[in-house]
C-alpha cells in the first residue's frame, strides 16, 4: 500500500514538473515571437519612412533604437481627431477591426473606429507620415505602409511586406522596380480629389502625378493596389485636412 502511495506521488510530481517546464518554454517562446514580430513591424515602418534601406544588415537592437528615436505612433478617428498619442497597430490589426460584421462581438461603428498613423521626426519637426495600408489582391490580402512627405500629399515610399500573390506576376508588387514608381507621386489631383491609377505596364515613367505603370499579367492585383491607396487615404484625409493642410 505504501509502495503504491509513493509511486502515485512520484508520478504526480513528475507530471507537475513536466507541465511547469512546458509552460515555461511556451511562455519564453511566446515572448521571443512577440519580440520578433515587434522588430519586424519596426523595420517595415522604418523602411517606409526612409530611415533604413532595403536589404540593410541591422541588428534588432539597432532597429529598436532607430524606431524609438525617430518614430511616433498616434491613433486618429474618421473625423480626423487624434484620440491617442501612442500606438503600434499593424495593418493586419486594422483589417481585423474593419472586417467585424455588424451585430457580432467586437463590432465598432465606423464613425467610432480609430486608425494608426506614424510620424517621422527630424530635428524636432515632422519629416514624414506613415500610413498603414491594406487591400485585396487577386489571391490574398495586401499589407504595407505608405509614407508621405511632410506636406501630407507627396508619396515618399510604398512598402508591401505581406501578400500571397502569384510569383512573377502579382508578387512583383514587393519588388523595388514597382514600389520605386510611387516615389514623388501623389494621391491627389489638381482639384485635391483623391485618385490614383495603376495603369498599363510601361517601360517609361508615367508623367501623370497620380499614375504608375502596372504589372504584365497582374491587372487585378494592380487594381487592388489602386483601390487600396484611394480607400485608405479617404480614411485619413480628415486628419490631413485638419492637422496638416490647414496649417500649410
Amino acid at each position: 500500500m505504501r509502495g503504491n502511495t509513493y509511486t502515485f506521488f512520484f508520478i504526480t510530481l513528475v507530471c507537475i514538473g513536466c507541465a511547469l517546464i512546458v509552460a515555461g518554454a511556451a511562455s519564453a517562446l511566446k515572448s521571443q515571437q512577440e519580440f520578433a514580430e515587434r522588430i519586424d513591424t519596426y523595420k517595415n515602418v522604418l523602411l517606409a519612412g526612409g530611415l533604413i534601406e532595403r536589404g540593410a544588415s541591422i541588428s534588432p537592437q539597432e532597429v529598436e533604437k532607430l524606431y524609438q528615436e525617430g518614430i511616433a505612433g498616434i491613433l486618429v478617428n474618421v473625423q480626423g481627431e487624434v484620440t491617442s498619442k501612442e500606438t503600434n497597430l499593424t495593418p493586419e490589426a486594422v483589417l481585423k477591426q474593419d472586417k467585424v460584421l455588424k451585430g457580432t462581438p467586437g463590432y465598432i461603428e465606423k464613425e467610432k473606429r480609430e486608425y494608426p498613423l506614424y510620424t517621422v521626426s527630424k530635428e524636432g519637426k515632422i519629416d514624414a507620415f506613415i500610413v498603414p495600408v491594406y487591400g485585396k489582391g487577386l489571391w490574398s490580402d495586401l499589407f504595407g505602409y505608405l509614407s508621405l512627405e511632410a506636406d501630407g500629399k507627396t508619396i515618399r515610399n510604398l512598402v508591401f511586406y505581406k501578400e500571397g500573390e502569384t510569383p512573377g506576376l502579382g508578387k512583383e508588387i514587393t519588388k523595388p522596380w514597382f514600389q520605386d514608381q510611387f516615389v514623388k507621386k501623389s494621391y491627389l489631383n489638381e482639384a485635391n480629389d483623391i485618385t490614383f491609377t495603376v495603369g498599363r505596364p510601361s517601360s517609361t515613367p508615367y508623367p501623370n502625378a497620380t499614375e504608375v505603370g502596372g504589372i504584365s499579367g497582374a491587372t487585378i492585383t494592380g487594381r487592388g493596389v489602386q483601390k487600396m491607396i484611394v480607400d485608405m487615404m479617404n480614411l485619413y484625409r480628415p486628419y490631413f485636412e485638419k492637422s496638416v493642410w490647414s496649417k500649410g
